[in-house]
């Protein structure tokens, strides 16, 4: 609501085309005018706080040496100023001058005369009428609200005032009169509204002013009637929620908060998402960052009315906001005839849950390929794949999975395990411990992919120089055992070790015998 302030300022210029008496002081008027004729013109009036500047014009200073200017009294003169005596006088040498004698609320009638240099009063101007009445009241300043029931009232009064008096009732019935002061106190009456306050001023020669008055509207509540979000289901990364705050209320300062987000601010002002001005209703929005989770977080808003009051609320639904990991970069490398090593980039994802690796020997690897590996700690960035057929192609693809189920899949790699040759022979040796043990030892296989040695027996070898019919009598798995205890067979024994790798291909050694 618009404050209602009255300043009465009425400055009443009336300008007169009625001819006006000439005053020359000669013996001879009509050798006067013929020799003087400066007449000021264009008066007007410049009302100040109980004082007045007067300015005129003429067509030519240079032979006007002052001005009089000459106050009456409008009672007397009824629009003629012949025969009668101002009831001031002001002389002055420029074409300016500030009135500072008049009374608050008398109406005056004012004449300007040029004197020229000779001392020749010119003819009187068409007189100007003025009245200057100057008072008004403020409200805290001409604020439109205001939330606290003592207000200061501010006045606007010409010196001389005496006294004052304030109401909320134009009749002053429940007020009296009190000694002027320039900005008093007010206590406005309970129950939040508009309210009006009148006043009156008494001067010290006893006149009244007219009734005066300002509005104010007492507002000590502030209210949110709810808060809302936008109506998607599942918010995630890089999604814009939409934040509304509802009040019966314009022209206010709405803000929301959340865990993460920082103060959001909204506005009633029909652009961006809010679609109507000042209709009451706040909007904003929020941007989800990257890597940004929120679940269950609790939307605060914030409500300032113009009064100042302020009104928090929580809203009643609360917010998940879900993170779309950002996808890993994946390498892979053939190391072995058997393995490839795949290393990624870290996940940073806040809500991170896994990696996934997935295998397939054809292109392009999806959720239905092979899952080879679920890796629930992020910090774990390397992961080999053994078992693997030699000179090979495998393809792979990573998926970091987040706790709410959301996953992003990295580049697709692929590698070629080592080609395979058959392992180097070791050398056999055989020798008698006591008469029904021998004692076998070789040396050391140096095959990368090592799986076995097998240690075969036979009664007699094939012309080939092959064990004829022989029997498997050891198979050792440790690569640094390079020995062992073996009771031969009556009669001649031919012994063979094999090194076996990992993908079955094998080479035996030179055969050796013993003859028990």
């Amino acid at each position: 609501m618009n404050t209602k302030l009255k300043i009465s300022v009425i400055v009443l210029l009336m300008f007169f085309i009625c001819g006006c008496d000439r005053y020359i002081e000669s013996r001879d008027p009509a050798r006067a005018l013929t020799e003087f004729q400066i007449i000021p013109s264009n008066l007007n009036i410049v009302i100040g706080n109980g004082q007045a500047t007067i300015n005129w014009e003429v067509s030519s200073s240079s032979t006007v040496s002052s001005y009089i200017i000459n106050v009456y009294d409008i009672e007397y003169t009824n629009g003629d100023t012949t025969g009668i005596e101002p009831i001031i006088s002001y002389s002055t040498s420029s074409q300016s001058y500030l009135l500072t004698e008049l009374d608050i609320n008398q109406t005056y009638r004012i004449t300007v005369s040029a004197v020229s240099n000779n001392g020749i009063v010119g003819e009187q101007s068409r007189f100007i009428n003025a009245r200057i009445s100057l008072v008004g009241m403020r409200i805290n300043g001409d604020s439109e609200y205001t939330n606290s029931q003592d207000v200061t009232i501010q006045f606007t009064s010409p010196p001389g005032t005496s006294h004052y008096i304030l109401s909320e009732n134009n009749q002053f019935t429940d007020a009296e009169y009190l000694t002027f002061t320039a900005n008093p106190r007010f206590t406005l009456s309970d129950n939040d509204g508009e309210k009006t306050v009148y006043g009156r001023l008494q001067f010290s020669d006893g006149n009244l002013s007219e009734i005066i008055s300002s509005s104010i509207i007492f507002d000590t509540e502030s209210e949110i009637d709810s808060i809302i979000y936008t109506n998607q289901d599942t918010i995630v990364t890089a999604d814009t929620v939409i934040l509304k705050l509802y009040t019966s209320e314009t022209d206010g300062l709405a803000s929301v908060v959340f865990t993460g987000s920082g103060t959001i601010d909204l506005f009633d002002n029909g652009e961006d998402f809010d679609n109507i001005a000042d209709d009451g209703i706040y909007s904003g929005f929020f941007e989800v960052p990257t890597d940004f989770s929120l679940i269950q977080g609790e939307v605060i808003g914030t409500f300032v009315d113009v009064a100042g009051n302020s009104v928090s609320k929580i809203s009643e639904k609360t917010i998940d906001i879900y993170s779309i990991p950002k996808p890993v970069n994946l390498s892979a490398l053939g190391i072995s005839t058997y393995e490839i090593s795949l290393s990624w980039t870290q996940s940073t994802n806040s809500d991170y849950y896994a990696y996934q690796i997935y295998r397939d020997v054809n292109s392009p690897v999806t959720e239905s390929s092979k899952l080879i590996a679920t890796i629930t700690s992020s910090g774990t960035t390397t992961f080999t794949d053994s078992d693997l057929d030699y000179n090979s192609t495998y393809n792979y693809l990573l998926y970091t999975i987040t706790n709410a189920g959301f996953k992003n899949a990295s580049n697709e790699v692929s590698a070629i395990t080592f080609d395979n040759t058959p392992p180097e022979k070791v050398q056999l040796s055989i020798q008698f411990v006591v008469d029904s043990t021998v004692d076998l030892s070789w040396t050391v296989s140096s095959e990368s992919d090592f799986d076995h040695y097998e240690i075969k027996r036979a009664a007699d070898t094939t012309d080939a120089g092959v064990l004829d019919a022989s029997e498997s009598i050891s198979i050792i798995n440790n690569i640094n055992t390079t020995t062992m205890n073996s009771v031969p067979l009556t009669g001649i024994n031919y012994y063979q070790i094999f090194v076996v790798d990992r993908h079955g291909v094998e080479t035996g050694s030179d055969i050796v015998s013993v003859t028990r």
